[in-house]
């Protein structure tokens, strides 16, 4: 989910959606078949609304908004609306 607030272009995602590995920022998005893929992003301000992608996510783009410690590259995840 993308929540453009304000200025055009601007995607928010919730903290909870952001992981860090190392020296990496990423988040994993969700395929057409609904499998977890991990994707760099660069990130930006951190807003009330969520935290600002400045790279690596286009709005619109499905992704897991609050991962489990388990989930890994190319494991399938049950969506649930």
């Amino acid at each position: 989910a993308a929540f453009p607030v304000g200025e055009e272009g601007l995607i928010l995602i919730p903290p909870a959606a952001v992981l860090h590995q190392g020296h990496l920022t990423g988040i994993f998005i969700l395929d057409d078949e609904n499998i977890a893929r991990f994707r760099l992003i660069r990130t930006g301000r951190e807003l009330e609304a969520g935290v600002e992608v400045l790279s690596g996510l286009k709005s619109g783009t499905r992704f897991v908004s609050d991962p489990p410690p388990a989930l890994k590259d190319g494991t399938p995840v049950e969506v649930h609306s």
